[in-house]
């Protein structure tokens, strides 16, 4: 019978999980501030959520103003909203439709608050990341239980450098979904 082909256990149990609480909200409105933006790259927060990932954001690196994490990031969402999830897609170039990661600049380890208000936050939670490869640009971070805010704040701590095996001051990101 049908039912016989199909066994659930608690891998495939948790993957379907999160396949159905991994729905991207609608990002129309969003916006991002850091004080740390490369200023040759005025406003490029705003490539965070506009679907593009040949745009991208980078913290400083020109004029010798190089400086360490932690980086900070608050993202300002429309309304309040529950969330399971969040997902980082690192930087690439495209060229003739091949996608190559831009190696240095990944989010290693971050932690993330959230607020209703602004003002009141949750305790940061400390995350570390993979590193991304070209076939899988994304870190995609599910919460073991749902978390209430519109604003998000994201202190990255440590950023990858040559393929992972070193630690890099820069973060560089070409897109963030919350889901």
């Amino acid at each position: 019978t049908a039912s016989s082909d199909f066994f659930l256990d608690h891998t495939n149990l948790r993957a379907a999980i999160h396949l159905v609480y991994s729905v991207n909200f609608d990002r129309t409105g969003w916006t991002a501030e850091s004080s740390r933006t490369e200023s040759t790259l005025s406003d490029s927060e705003k490539n965070l959520f506009d679907g593009d990932i040949s745009t991208y954001w980078c913290t400083q690196w020109s004029n010798n103003n190089k400086p360490n994490p932690p980086h900070e990031l608050l993202i300002t969402m429309n309304e309040v909203k529950t969330i399971n999830g969040i997902a980082f897609a690192a930087r690439v170039n495209i060229t003739d439709g091949a996608v190559t990661l831009i190696r240095d600049g990944v989010i290693k380890e971050c932690e993330i608050s959230f607020s209703e208000d602004g003002q009141a936050w949750t305790k940061e939670e400390k995350f570390s990341l993979r590193f991304v490869t070209n076939d899988d640009i994304e870190n995609r971070i599910f919460f073991d239980t749902p978390r209430e805010g519109k604003y998000i704040k994201v202190n990255i701590t440590k950023c990858y450098r040559q393929g992972g095996t070193q630690e890099f001051y820069q973060c560089q990101l070409s897109e963030i979904n919350v889901f």
